[in-house]
């Protein structure tokens, strides 16, 4: 009303004439027309509206001298009538609504206007005000991650420490479970990641928490990691994962993932012949001349999930890793989950590969991710713990032959002896630590123990130095009574 005055005693009027003429009926029913209202299979009687008339229900034989019939019931023995005293009253009332809907109308047209006028800085506001609402869902969901925010540069790097899957942290608020952490390495010395590992052992979360890092870094959502951590600015983030067979479509799980792979080749060399990702060449010190990407085509990041599998495995192995040198040929960054040994052995061959295995302890996966492991499969470890039958287990260990389950075995030995040697390290690491601080609260200690026999000192000291100044006070004390008594016995003797 402060904003519109016009408006606000309108309606105030408007408030005040319904209320007294409703009030008028009430009071007109339950006096000189209370005989004559009808109740008609009613329970509680009382006055009604007919379009935005006020009636009163009124028996036929007395609806004369009333006031305006404007309704009757279906039965004919109710008719509804409009008292005479409320007419005027009402057409007052009716004046007055349409006199508020012309001032509504008058206050939306000038401010429709005042919109048209100022189209551009509203969008412009909106814009901002859009922009501050995503910034600050940003920054709940990065407190709700317990998140930090990456350096973020251009060069195709990821480093994070102690990473955890956005989903399982949001997860940990409500069930308190313990969300394990991964150290996640990618860049231009090392640009492909393959991982391996037991199946369920947690090789595909790695893999998608690589291109969740790269689209939340993108976003600006801080990253569920330890502090220091840096995730580059990838352009194109491009994942295979799951499977592609379709009925429909005519496609096999293994022609299925190829389509994807053709794509996604496809696009990762069409970025590395854009004009913006030109190539150089660089001498690399023995007078050969090496080719050199630029720093833009790193723009792609390549996730594959059992890349290769869904056909016969040596040609299967074959496809995939000349898929990955291809990929990696053109600049993207990749990480790839496999079973295959061939693949696992790259990083042995070619120093542009790092394998990485989850670890896999006791029959049980821990969901840590080791650099250096060749992960064993642990298939029939996995079905052990999955509940299938023991003659089942019996039987497959039987049909593998000596030089599988020798290989299988001395992976897993190797496995076991490198989770032992990690944990003798972490437990030497901790009674370092311990140790050390052993040592700062001995050194603190100690200084502390100076510091009470310096103050000790200090205090015996000047407890000292008064007593000996009180001993002097007595002493000056006494020499001047032995001179007074002196001064008087040779008075006397005089």
């Amino acid at each position: 009303s402060r904003k519109f005055p016009e408006l606000g005693r309108l309606r105030k009027r408007e408030g005040e004439l319904e209320r007294s003429i409703r009030s008028m009926v009430e009071g007109l029913m339950a006096g000189e027309l209370r005989d004559k209202v009808a109740t008609e299979g009613m329970g509680q009687v009382g006055y009604r509206m007919i379009g935005d008339r006020f009636v009163v229900p009124i028996k036929p034989t007395n609806k004369r001298g009333i006031g305006i019939i404007h309704d009757a019931s279906r039965s004919a023995k109710t008719i509804y009538v409009e008292p005479a005293q409320v007419v005027e009253p009402t057409n007052e009332l009716k004046e007055v609504k349409v006199a508020v809907r012309q001032e509504e109308q008058r206050i939306l047209t000038t401010m429709s206007r005042l919109v048209y006028k100022h189209a551009g800085k509203l969008d412009s506001a909106l814009d901002a005000a859009a922009e501050t609402d995503l910034s600050t869902a940003r920054f709940a969901l990065g407190q709700l991650l317990n998140g930090t925010i990456p350096v973020v540069e251009n060069e195709g790097v990821i480093s994070v420490q102690a990473c955890r899957h956005p989903l399982l942290q949001l997860r940990k608020g409500a069930s308190k479970c313990n969300v394990v952490g991964n150290d996640l390495e990618l860049n231009p010395e090392v640009p492909s990641l393959v991982l391996t590992g037991p199946n369920a052992g947690g090789k595909t979360v790695v893999l998608k928490l690589l291109g969740l890092c790269a689209l939340l870094a993108k976003a600006g959502i801080p990253l569920p990691a330890a502090d220091g951590a840096r995730v580059d600015v990838f352009g194109t983030i491009l994942a295979d994962i799951g499977d592609m067979q379709s009925v429909g479509g005519d496609l096999s799980t293994f022609s299925g993932h190829l389509l994807v792979c053709k794509q996604v080749l496809e696009t990762v060399q069409g970025n590395s012949q854009s004009p913006q990702s030109m190539t150089g060449e660089h001498d690399d010190g023995s007078g050969q001349r090496q080719q050199q990407h630029a720093s833009s085509l790193t723009s792609s990041l390549v996730l594959l999930d059992e890349m290769g599998s869904g056909t016969d495995p040596n040609q299967g192995v074959a496809i995939a890793q000349a898929l990955l040198e291809a990929l990696v040929a053109a600049g993207a960054r990749t990480a790839i989950t496999t079973h295959y040994l061939q693949l696992k052995e790259l990083a042995a061959q070619d120093s542009r590969f790092k394998v990485a295995g989850m670890e896999f302890l006791d029959g049980v996966p821990t969901y840590r991710l080791r650099y250096g492991l060749i992960g064993e499969s642990h298939a029939i470890s996995v079905a052990e713990r999955l509940g299938l039958p023991p003659m089942i287990i019996d039987r497959a260990t039987a049909l593998l032959d000596d030089g599988t389950r020798k290989m299988s075995e001395l992976i897993t030995a190797l496995e076991v002896e490198r989770s032992a040697v990690e944990a003798e390290r972490v437990a030497a690491e901790e009674l370092r630590a311990s140790l050390s601080d052993e040592r700062d609260r001995t050194a603190a200690l100690r200084e502390e123990a100076e510091k009470t026999a310096r103050e000790a000192r200090a205090t015996a000291a000047q407890e000292y130095g008064k007593e000996v100044s009180e001993m002097e006070q007595r002493l000056d004390a006494l020499v001047k009574d032995l001179k007074k008594a002196s001064g008087k016995q040779k008075n006397g003797g005089g």
